[in-house]
């Protein structure tokens, strides 16, 4: 392969070489690698907002500890008047050093901060611990506020107001260990929204003093789905209503830190929040593969590196570092976060993955897994192939290559389609996601890697993906509602397409296997509910509670 040939398929040393030797016997090295970008061109999908887009759903938010506190490197000491006391520290995640922390956060029911009451932070304060996933902030309805007084009212509408409000259910108090004894700030009501003047999304205060844009949006991914808006960013002070006040009045703040992450998940969907694949490889399959460059095994494993084995290496060591017996099976590919962080030449992928609820297919994005599986040529004679810096994904194009559409994806350039999986089975519950299936050797690899169109589809192990979605399908009654004679029950956050049940008692302290059921039901394609239950005269006092069957 030419070192500047726009794509190739695996990371290789001497191999390179050979491979121009042996399978461009038939084919120039330019035209096979122009075919395959074109190939995987082809496949390229790219997200997009489309017409009419709105919001819906819950923004979580997550917060980078040592980030905040370290944005402004050095900063003085002052008291609470604004004096400065004449010392000054470098700043660090460690109590009394703190440039910046969030150390209260209030949910949809805050009306406003009562100054100084709230202001004032008790000593010694505490960061805030985010609960699993980030902190949830729903969005708030369009037309009306369904929250506290003062919260911002959505108006988004990606045609008709493309820079109106998200208004979110949230509000923050931060706070310093350089402005005591207890001095904060509260940014309330918050919202998300294009800024007009430089057309980025960014995080604003809508209400009370802190009002103003807090935080920029960097590597942002916005589309549709379903109707409605997905964003996922990563949030720095950039260039912000906030940064600007902040700014060289207690220290130089950086601007491009990255302090943490968002994430507007609509209704109805889910990401995927921790998991892990297993690859299970057939060495007697992998013994039978490239016949072609000569006699077999052309191929055999010389080496595994995991998630955090392959993270801390550049690609050099991957292809060099020699391993005892690595196994062939029990391969584990954690899966990546939002957001990945790569040594110079690697090129592990973050999870991007959304999916609706009950529907895995109906996707978008993709899985990234870490791990890299390392591969001798004539047992290392004729160089190593690197397989891995995978992503998990679908697209019905490959359909065509005889697949089932789900593919690991390698992502060491140039990328392409490593393994197609088939005989896929997915299993969904309210509390994780599993996917299965074998993996087959893809067309790329089989025509223009090993040269041997028969490898094509050939089974070479098993795959198998365990996670846990986020945020999981927990059903809980949403409301109880009075409609002629019945009381109305509906439901939220199911698993659309599983069976519930509503039970029922006049004693809330009664134990559970006494309680009656009331009604059944299967949850709908967005996992709501709804049941009417005749009301029964004279009871004073009816609980129910929702259960999965």
């Amino acid at each position: 392969m030419h070192p500047k040939a726009p794509c190739s398929l695996f990371a290789t040393d001497s191999l390179v070489h050979a491979a121009h030797s042996s399978i461009n016997r038939s084919i120039s090295p330019l035209t096979w690698v122009m075919g395959l970008c074109l190939l995987l061109n082809s496949l390229r999908v790219s997200a997009a907002i489309l017409p009419n887009t709105t919001a819906n759903g819950v923004a979580y938010l997550t917060y980078d500890r040592l980030a905040w506190a370290t944005v402004a490197p050095v900063a003085d000491y002052y008291d609470i008047h604004g004096v400065d006391l004449g010392t000054s520290a470098p700043s660090a995640d460690t109590a009394g050093h703190r440039w910046m922390f969030p150390d209260l956060f209030e949910g949809t029911g805050w009306v406003g901060a009562d100054y100084p009451r709230d202001h004032l932070t008790p000593l010694p304060d505490s960061s805030l611990v985010q609960p699993a996933g980030g902190f949830a902030l729903p969005v708030n309805t369009y037309g009306f506020n369904s929250f506290a007084t003062d919260h911002a009212i959505t108006s988004y509408n990606s045609t008709t107001n493309s820079k109106g409000f998200i208004g979110l259910g949230g509000s923050f108090r931060s706070t310093s260990d350089f402005n005591e004894p207890g001095a904060s700030v509260w940014w309330e009501h918050l919202a998300l929204a294009q800024d007009p003047a430089d057309q980025i999304w960014k995080l604003y205060a809508t209400s009370g003093p802190g009002k103003g844009s807090l935080f920029e949006l960097r590597n942002a991914s916005a589309e549709t789905v379903g109707g409605n808006l997905h964003l996922s960013a990563d949030y720095v002070f950039g260039n912000t209503d906030w940064l600007r006040f902040f700014q060289d009045y207690n220290g130089h703040l950086d601007t491009n830190r990255i302090l943490g992450h968002i994430e507007l998940i609509p209704e109805g969907f889910a990401t995927l929040s921790s998991g892990r694949a297993t690859i299970n490889f057939n060495q007697t399959a992998w013994g039978k593969l490239a016949s072609g460059f000569g006699p077999a095994p052309v191929l055999t494993l010389s080496g595994f590196f995991d998630q955090s084995q392959a993270n801390a290496l550049t690609q050099d060591h991957l292809l060099h570092d020699a391993q005892a017996a690595p196994s062939y099976t029990d391969e584990i590919y954690a899966i990546n976060g939002a957001s990945v962080t790569n040594l110079t030449g690697r090129y592990t992928q973050p999870t991007t993955f959304l999916f609706q609820r009950g529907n895995p297919k109906n996707h978008t994005g993709r899985i990234g897994l870490g791990g890299i599986a390392r591969f001798a040529v004539f047992g290392g004679a004729g160089g190593n192939l690197l397989y891995g810096d995978y992503t998990l994904q679908y697209d019905t194009n490959r359909l065509a290559f005889g697949g089932t559409g789900w593919y690991l994806l390698g992502n060491i350039p140039p990328a392409a389609a490593a393994f197609d999986l088939l005989n896929v089975v997915i299993v969904e519950k309210p509390d994780s996601l599993t996917l299965s299936g074998d993996l087959a050797v893809s067309a790329e690899v089989a025509n223009f890697v090993y040269t041997t169109p028969g490898d094509t589809l050939a089974n070479v192990g098993t795959f198998s993906l365990t996670s846990t979605p986020f945020p999981s399908a927990v059903p809980a009654i949403s409301s109880v509602t009075v409609a002629g004679g019945n009381l109305v029950v509906r439901g939220s956050g199911g698993l659309p397409g599983t069976s519930y049940s509503i039970l029922s008692s006049t004693n809330l302290s009664a134990p559970a296997s006494s309680w009656v059921e009331k009604a059944t039901g299967i949850f709908n394609a967005t996992g709501t509910s709804s049941n009417a239950i005749p009301i029964q005269a004279g009871e004073p006092v009816r609980y129910f509670r929702q259960q999965l069957q």
